[in-house]
């Protein structure tokens, strides 16, 4: 069985077990998940969702990646603990992702690159975005990233965490701009642009 086809499957088995918070717009067809992956235009109430991004061979759509269904919030997910044993097998497969963890899942899927964190310094503190995998053919190919590239700005800001590279590349697509990156590689400092597609508005 396909992963997807197990989240789903888990998904309805939470529904089954908790029938007292509602029926869920994501299982039901009400909601619609944007292509960019974006969120769902209404949310599931027990606090799981999914990300769709649609996938594209040359000029023509090929098909859709899903990210999910994951839960946003870990007190979410602790809340259904305990009720049954269907109940726990379904969260077994249901993780919770940190808001590290989604822009990481985020990058992969929407700019093709794979990034960890830098340590800097005897005291280890967080330094720049190393680069650890760029997909062919991507956004981040086109622009000219290289594994082993450190990201050391996003637009103007320092960038110190992957939420700083995921925040930045939410307000270029809204503004149908490039992704503008700093990059530090061989000693060289380079300024590259990452182009992106434009986004939905942002909620005011």
């Amino acid at each position: 069985m396909q992963q997807k086809a197990i989240g789903h499957e888990a998904h309805v088995i939470l529904h089954r077990e908790f029938p007292e918070h509602g029926p869920c717009p994501h299982l039901d067809g009400a909601a619609a998940f944007p292509a960019d992956g974006h969120p769902p235009s209404l949310e599931c109430p027990l606090g799981l969702t999914s990300r769709h991004f649609g996938i594209t061979v040359g000029d023509e759509p090929w098909g859709v990646l899903v990210l999910g269904p994951y839960f946003t919030r870990e007190a979410d997910r602790q809340a259904l603990a305990d009720r049954s044993r269907a109940a726990d097998a379904a969260l077994a497969l249901l993780p919770y992702l940190s808001p590290e963890r989604q822009a990481a899942a985020m990058h992969k899927s929407r700019l093709g690159l794979t990034l960890s964190q830098e340590e800097s310094g005897p005291d280890k503190k967080p330094g720049a975005l190393l680069v650890t995998d760029v997909t062919a053919g991507s956004p981040a190919a086109r622009a000219g990233l290289l594994p082993g590239d450190a990201v050391t700005e996003v637009g103007d800001k320092p960038a110190t965490a992957l939420v700083d590279l995921h925040t930045a590349a939410i307000a270029a697509r809204q503004a149908n701009a490039p992704l503008r990156l700093t990059v530090r590689r061989a000693g060289e400092i380079l300024t590259l642009a990452i182009p992106l597609q434009a986004g939905p508005p942002a909620a005011k």
